[in-house]
């Protein structure tokens, strides 16, 4: 499935077609669950309930398309996911959504440029890609895919957008955002979802590893950089497409 999906993204020359299909994915798909998620939780997980062995799937297409469509919050459905299928297995619906959004994001921002992600990012989640582009590499993004979870759509639109090889990034991504799922279930294996306080610490302890993870990272990029030399994934600046490098 992900390597059709890589398959499909680059047979898309016109950026048109792929921002229609994205669109009627997200009139069909994502928008209804958006709505109904919102008007309410007790509906929405009745809902969820009733679609039996479909309801992980729905858990799983709105993760990837929460990494995709960057202002689309994914984490009330990551809350519902946990009151309903528990941790362990809420955690493997939302590694595989970011197996699949890792490719989606890789291959839009590699094929078609910085024009078309900014559409997806906006402005300001841009300038957080084009930084972390201007140090990507393997130890970035080794590091990265361990600790910083909450930029992960933020890194893979990073990698896409240099000259990174697709495998590369994506065995990086495969196996140490796994390592970082473990760590994760392990962590909040005995929190109750059912508790809105314990929501409400999960939620807190989310900020505060967020923002201390995300402070260390920023501050660590100068010394994971590779030199440009040996480095295999330079950005591009004065165009779209990313440049391999002599």
């Amino acid at each position: 499935m992900i390597i059709g999906m890589q398959t499909y993204i680059r047979s898309l020359k016109d950026p048109r077609k792929l921002l229609k299909l994205i669109g009627l994915l997200s009139v069909v798909v994502v928008l209804p669950l958006g709505l109904f998620s919102i008007s309410g939780t007790a509906d929405f997980e009745n809902f969820v309930r009733s679609i039996g062995p479909w309801g992980p799937v729905v858990v799983t297409l709105y993760i990837m398309f929460s990494h995709v469509f960057v202002p689309v919050v994914g984490s009330p459905m990551a809350i519902l996911s946990f009151t309903m299928y528990g941790i362990p297995a809420t955690m493997l619906y939302m590694y595989i959504g970011g197996l699949m959004s890792a490719v989606i994001n890789y291959w839009l921002a590699h094929v078609y440029g910085r024009k078309l992600v900014l559409k997806f990012a906006g402005v300001k989640t841009m300038t957080q890609i084009d930084h972390y582009a201007e140090h990507m590499g393997a130890k970035v993004l080794i590091f990265a895919r361990l600790f910083a979870g909450s930029l992960f759509d933020v890194i893979s639109y990073a990698a896409g957008i240099t000259s990174m090889p697709f495998k590369q990034y994506y065995a990086i991504t495969v196996f140490y955002s796994g390592i970082s799922s473990i760590i994760t279930a392990y962590l909040f294996r005995d929190f109750n979802f059912k508790s809105p306080l314990m929501v409400f610490e999960w939620i807190g302890a989310l900020i505060v590893l967020g923002a201390v993870f995300g402070f260390t990272f920023n501050r660590m990029l100068p010394y994971l950089k590779e030199k440009k030399q040996s480095d295999e994934t330079l950005v591009t600046k004065d165009n779209d497409q990313p440049v391999t490098p002599s």
